[in-house]
């Protein structure tokens, strides 16, 4: 039986991937795909990301059905950096050189939104044999409202926090040694928030799967 899965990402180098089933139950919780040791040298590794995105298609459609028949769905994480106080007050996406002359560390910039390019690539090319893969992308400040609220004290990595320790209290939240995963708090808050839209606040199912690009 074909069973969808609904996935988080959060694209940084430090993100991770989250998917639950429709019971908000975690079946894949893993930290974004990365090669290189140093701090410096750390790039994406694009064949992991692939090779992670088709383990969600083959979780989804079981044994009996090809990976390629699987359904998940994505929601992704858009990273949004602040400008400098000369540059307009406004936030922007860093689409044009123009706008990304005026934002402090271009080349950061550059690295922070090369993940949420690559996501959004490999997806693209898999959705050509996986019609059941889909996705779209969200603000960290609209997920963080639809699944916070407007509540005022405290940040929204505790707020993460918080929600994932209560929600799955045995989560991996943290590595062998003790430190946090906040990639994988995002992740899987990206996840809940994608349940709520698709199948209602209740994870009900929806009556389409099918994602806005």
């Amino acid at each position: 039986m074909i069973e969808p899965l609904y996935a988080g990402i959060d694209s940084g180098k430090l993100g991770a991937v989250c998917a639950l089933l429709q019971d908000r139950s975690i079946t894949l919780c893993e930290d974004t795909p990365t090669i290189g040791g140093d701090k410096g040298t750390v790039q994406y590794d694009r064949p992991g990301m692939r090779h992670l995105l088709k383990r969600m298609l083959t979780i989804s459609a079981g044994t009996d059905h090809p990976w390629m028949e699987g359904k998940v769905h994505i929601l992704i994480e858009e990273p949004v950096i602040k400008p400098l106080a000369k540059a307009p007050h406004k936030c922007g996406k860093c689409g044009h050189v123009d706008w990304l002359m005026k934002f402090d560390k271009p080349t950061v910039i550059a690295a922070q939104w090369s993940g949420f390019v690559l996501w959004e690539g490999i997806i693209c090319g898999l959705q050509e044999f996986c019609p059941g893969l889909t996705y779209t992308h969200v603000r960290p400040s609209a997920w963080h409202n639809e699944l916070f609220g407007k509540v005022k004290g405290g940040t929204p990595k505790t707020m993460a926090y918080n929600h994932v320790t209560t929600q799955w209290p045995a989560g991996p939240w943290f590595g062998p040694r003790g430190g946090e995963k906040d990639g994988r708090w995002d992740a899987a808050c990206l996840a809940d928030v994608l349940i709520r839209r698709i199948g209602g606040a209740h994870g009900k199912q929806g009556e389409t799967g099918d994602l806005p690009l």
